[in-house]
C-alpha cells in the first residue's frame, strides 16, 4: 500500500498488546527490500483506550518533496481541473479553493513525478483558462507555509538580523510562490508577511527580511523568477522605527 499523505488518518482499534507503554503502534505491511510482507512501523501512535477506537494521525511518510500549484480564470473550470489532476495521478490536495478577481487555486503535494503528472493532466483540462503555473521539485522549507496565505508574522522588531527588508508584489499567486522559493534558496533571509489574491484583485505579494547583503541577493533572484509577472519589487535598508516590526498595521 502506497502512503501519499503526511496527514492522513485510520481508525486503530486497541489491540491486546501495545509496543510500548501508554501507545498503540500501528504499522502497514507495504513491500521494501526485506520481502512483499514485511510489516513496517509507521511510528502511528495514540493513547490506549479500552474497547474504544482512536483518530490516528500517520506520521511515518515525510512532506513533498514536490509542490505543484495551478491558478485557473474560473471557479468552475478549476474545480474541475482539480478532479482532473487527482484522477491522474495519486498527489495530495493541499488546497482547491476561490480567490480574488474569480480565480481558482488548485495546489498539491508527493512525489515529483506524481505531481508533474497531476499538474500536466490538469493544465491540459484548464486549457485556455489556465492563467499560471508552477511545480517546485523540492520547494523550500519557507514556502510550505505560506500556502496558508495570509500569514501576518508577530512583530520582529527585536531580530536584530532582519536589517532590511523586501515587498515582492506579482501578478499571479503562481509567480510569488515561485519567486519566494528562488529567493530563500538565494540567501539566508525570512519570508514574513503574505497574501495571496484576496482582496488584491488576483496579485499577491510577500516579504522578507535579513542583511542587506542578503535582501538584495534574493530580491535579485526573486524578480528572475517572477520575471514579467513581477508587478514591483522595492528593499528598504533600515525600516522606520514605526514600521519595523511590522510593515502593514
Amino acid at each position: 500500500m502506497q502512503l501519499q499523505h503526511l496527514r492522513q488518518e485510520r481508525r486503530v482499534v486497541r489491540g491486546p498488546r501495545s509496543g510500548r507503554r501508554g501507545l498503540h503502534l500501528v504499522h502497514d505491511r507495504e513491500p521494501d527490500g526485506r520481502g512483499p510482507h514485511h510489516r513496517r512501523a509507521l511510528h502511528a501512535r495514540a493513547p490506549l483506550h479500552a474497547q474504544r477506537s482512536v483518530q490516528v494521525r500517520v506520521t511515518g511518510v515525510a512532506r513533498g518533496p514536490a509542490l505543484g500549484v495551478l491558478e485557473i480564470a474560473t471557479i468552475a473550470r478549476g474545480v474541475v481541473v482539480a478532479d482532473a489532476a487527482l484522477k491522474r495521478a495519486p498527489a495530495v490536495l493541499l488546497s482547491s479553493r476561490a480567490v480574488s478577481a474569480g480565480k481558482h487555486l488548485v495546489l498539491l503535494e508527493g512525489g515529483v513525478a506524481e505531481v508533474e503528472e497531476a499538474m500536466a493532466a490538469g493544465a491540459r483540462t484548464a486549457g485556455d483558462l489556465l492563467l499560471d503555473r508552477v511545480t517546485l521539485p523540492a520547494a523550500d522549507d519557507q514556502v510550505w507555509p505560506m500556502l496558508g496565505a495570509p500569514v501576518a508574522p508577530p512583530d520582529w522588531a527585536g531580530d536584530h538580523g532582519a536589517e532590511a527588508v523586501a515587498i515582492l508584489e506579482t501578478r499571479t499567486v503562481c509567480a510569488a510562490i515561485a519567486a519566494a522559493d528562488a529567493a530563500c534558496k538565494a540567501a539566508d533571509v525570512t519570508v514574513r508577511d503574505v497574501r495571496f489574491a484576496v482582496d488584491l484583485a488576483g496579485k499577491a505579494y510577500f516579504t522578507l527580511t535579513g542583511t542587506l547583503d542578503a535582501i538584495e541577493a534574493s530580491a535579485d533572484a526573486a524578480r528572475h523568477a517572477a520575471a514579467d509577472r513581477l508587478v514591483g519589487a522595492e528593499l528598504i535598508a533600515q525600516p522606520a522605527p514605526e514600521l519595523r516590526g511590522r510593515l502593514f498595521r
